[in-house]
């Protein structure tokens, strides 16, 4: 990641591949990156690097965020499922289908 300011980077670098639906959270010390290697999101901390939870194998996402306390991580999956799965970020336990939707998410 890089300061958008200056064009310095900022934090620790984890390498990755490919990657799809990234969230940063609201305080800017997690990100959120879907990587398409592996087929899980990973939540890290930017400053240090140290993962804080990886969720299980999933395919078709469309959209990660954060609460606005960064307290959990929600993951969008495409038409048809109107479904948001939520993830707890310290935990790592989930997810907890919010679902009943009457339209696409």
């Amino acid at each position: 990641m890089w300061d958008t300011t200056s064009g310095k980077p900022v934090g620790v670098s984890r390498r990755v591949g490919p990657v799809g639906a990234t969230a940063l959270s609201h305080a800017g010390d997690l990100v959120a990156v879907h990587e398409f290697d592996h087929q899980h999101v990973v939540v890290w901390e930017v400053e240090t690097g140290r993962v804080r939870m990886t969720t299980t194998h999933l395919t078709d996402l469309v959209h990660t965020f954060f609460s606005p306390d960064g307290r959990r991580c929600f993951l969008n999956y495409g038409y048809p499922s109107n479904t948001l799965h939520m993830w707890d970020v310290d935990s790592g336990k989930g997810p907890q289908l919010l679902s009943g939707h009457t339209n696409t998410v």
